[in-house]
């Protein structure tokens, strides 16, 4: 006996929500060289020196990447033999 699929999880439902994400990244990707100059524009003339910094600091993480973090872990391992 199989059971049919209701609301979120029939496939018209799936499908709809996966064309609205799809359609949504699409906007995004093309408001991106207008986010990019704004940044552009706030990093060479904000008169604040925060929003120049903020602005810069945007473009270095998503240009180049947001700096590693080390994490130090302390653990002990502990062998029991079989035998």
């Amino acid at each position: 006996m199989s059971v049919a699929a209701h609301g979120g999880a029939s496939p018209q439902a799936l499908a709809k929500a996966s064309a609205a994400v799809a359609l949504a990244e699409l906007r995004l990707r093309n408001l991106a060289p207008r986010a990019v100059a704004e940044l552009e524009t706030l990093v060479t003339s904000a008169d604040s020196e925060q929003v120049r910094l903020q602005a810069a600091n945007s473009l270095v993480d998503r240009s180049v990447g947001k700096p590693k973090e080390r994490v130090d872990v302390a653990a002990q391992i502990v062998v029991q033999r079989p035998w």
